[in-house]
């Protein structure tokens, strides 16, 4: 499996429009884990996780196979850590939709992306703001969408 390279470049540039520039702010777990981004996003994770520090880096994004899933006071414990440092860059798998989150300070916070049943991860926008709001999805099976709401009620959608 591959996920469809438009599909994943648009996601990306999504992903990088609500979390390059942006540090965590907060987070909650009544369910799902989410973590608050600066600009009002959030990154709801369902799945196994993992961080790595600036000296060390993680296996080839597509090589990752599910672990399970550390507790979630570790979770909101690693976002706390990392509040004040900005996300620097985003990256994708090329056959699953692996998040990989790079840090100013080179550290490294990595989502896994694949389970047949869930969704693993998502971010997402809620407040009402005058310019797009961009929600992007793990897919179960690893794939990814998004989905893009403009501020005409021209909402737009794809899957891949």
């Amino acid at each position: 499996m591959r996920l469809d390279v438009q599909t994943k470049t648009e996601a990306e540039t999504r992903l990088r429009h609500g979390l390059v520039g942006q540090a965590f702010a907060g987070g909650r777990w009544v369910g799902t884990p989410i973590i608050e981004l600066t600009n009002g996003y959030s990154l709801s994770i369902e799945s196994s996780w993992c961080y790595y520090d600036a000296a060390s880096s993680p296996e080839p994004i597509d090589t990752w196979e599910k672990a399970s899933i550390p507790p979630v006071e570790d979770l909101m414990l690693r976002a706390c850590q990392l509040r004040h440092t900005t996300i620097h860059e985003i990256s994708l798998g090329q056959r699953i939709a692996n998040l990989l989150l790079t840090f100013a300070t080179g550290e490294q916070f990595a989502i896994f992306g694949n389970d047949p049943l869930y969704e693993c991860w998502s971010m997402n926008h809620y407040a009402e703001e005058t310019g797009p709001s961009y929600s992007v999805y793990n897919l179960p099976g690893g794939g990814i969408t998004y989905m893009e709401i403009g501020t005409s009620g021209n909402d737009q959608s794809s899957a891949g």
